[in-house]
């Protein structure tokens, strides 16, 4: 009986503590700032880059409480470190840097769930990334040369070329305090006159130069070559074929893409495409890609002129009407990395020319090949794809062949005829 009243007794205690008059008490924290809410006004928590010679940024923020900024690296500086509530400005110190090793800080201003975290790095200033020429259209454009950050430049330009051509920074950027692209950046005006153009840039420091040059043409002279193209396929037909033919600029024509200026992707698929690939397709010098899947229309032979592209990376016509031979002259395309012939009416031999190319893909299946596999291919050591099946390939696998293809991670060679009973 005594123990059943005990029972009782802890109970009733248990529920009066649960009333709203014995709430239980929350033991007070004495680190207030954990609980201040900080805001960034004018950065991102991210990673703010800088070279060897350091510098300062300024970050605007709000706190509702005291706060106060900490970091675990002693060679960032930071002023001040603690505050109250309201708005303040925190300025970062980042020392000149001697030692030959990226390094890697961060500041958190506040703590806890409420906390903001600046990250920065700081790297010995490396070279310039390798520079290369630009053939631009008439069109105005923006060119930016990327550069490790915070590099200070000095700019020259040659004699004509600062009519043109205008150096928007001398100290590249990078990072979310800034808001002009990385690099350095250069604005180039419409070319309005009737001749072609050429200026070369000279970039300057710590007693080393570097140079390229920037040709434009005169009244976009791309226009032309592609409304060669647009008529000989039929463009009026295409499903897609917004602003061809207008003064628009040239990236806003449907299937083309630019890059600072200069044609680099001619995208044509399911487009309808009628008639033959015209042989001036190799005057479009710094295309990259060209793609023209499933245009049952796209007939006739492929144009020599492919070889002419020194900078195409990728080739794709598949699932078209092309027949006759692939031309040799692809062979000078030392560029290509992906050819897709795939599912045409493709005769003749594998022209042996096609491996001193970097292909790392190669698929002429579906089509009507004949003759082997050239010993010329096994050149080819970049290559991790290979697609030969569904053609009229015949003869004996040479040695060299065969060890070649055993080195290819996917290999597929026509398994049905006698002696290409190869596949991995």
């Amino acid at each position: 009986m005594k123990q059943k009243l005990f029972l009782l007794w802890i109970l009733s205690a248990l529920i009066c503590a649960c009333g709203d008059d014995a709430a239980p008490m929350l033991p007070e924290d004495d680190n207030v700032e954990a609980h201040t809410k900080i805001t960034l006004l004018d950065a991102e928590e991210d990673t703010y880059y800088y070279s060897q010679e350091g510098g300062k940024v300024t970050v605007t923020f709000t706190a509702d409480g005291p706060w106060s900024a900490d970091t675990y690296q002693d060679w960032l500086q930071i002023q001040p470190t603690s505050g109250e509530a309201g708005t303040h400005q925190l300025t970062i110190t980042i020392p000149m840097y001697e030692a030959e090793d990226s390094r890697f800080g961060e500041v958190q201003i506040g703590k806890a769930a409420n906390k903001a975290c600046l990250k920065f790095a700081q790297a010995p200033v490396p070279e310039l990334p390798p520079l290369h020429d630009y053939a631009l259209t008439a069109s105005p454009v923006r060119l930016t040369i990327y550069a490790y950050p915070e590099q200070e430049f000095q700019i020259t330009l040659s004699e004509g070329a600062e009519q043109w051509i205008t150096p928007l920074n001398t100290r590249s950027k990078w990072g979310f305090f800034h808001e002009t692209s990385t690099g350095l950046n250069f604005e180039i005006s419409p070319n309005e006159t009737d001749q072609p153009r050429t200026g070369t840039v000279t970039l300057s420091r710590d007693g080393r130069s570097y140079s390229f040059n920037v040709s434009q043409n005169h009244g976009d002279d791309l226009r032309p070559t592609l409304m060669e193209f647009y008529e000989a396929l039929s463009g009026e037909q295409w499903k897609f074929n917004q602003n061809w033919g207008t003064d628009a600029p040239l990236n806003d024509w449907a299937g083309l893409r630019l890059e600072n200026g200069e044609l680099i992707a001619l995208e044509m698929n399911d487009n309808h495409l009628k008639g033959e690939i015209p042989e001036t397709i190799g005057q479009l010098k710094t295309l990259r890609e060209l793609s023209l899947i499933s245009n049952e229309g796209l007939v006739g032979q492929l144009p020599e002129s492919l070889g002419n592209l020194p900078n195409l990376r990728r080739l794709q016509i598949s699932f078209n009407g092309i027949s006759g031979s692939i031309p040799a002259s692809l062979g000078k395309a030392s560029k290509l990395e992906t050819l897709w012939l795939c599912y045409n009416q493709l005769d003749g031999d594998i022209p042996g020319e096609l491996g001193k190319l970097p292909l790392e893909g190669l698929n002429l299946m579906g089509n009507n090949l004949t003759g082997n596999i050239p010993e010329g291919l096994t050149e080819m050591y970049t290559i991790n794809r290979l697609f030969l099946t569904e053609n009229r390939l015949s003869g004996t696998l040479t040695d060299a062949v065969i060890s070649w293809l055993s080195g290819i991670e996917e290999a597929l060679i026509n398994p049905q005829q006698e002696g290409y009973g190869l596949t991995k």
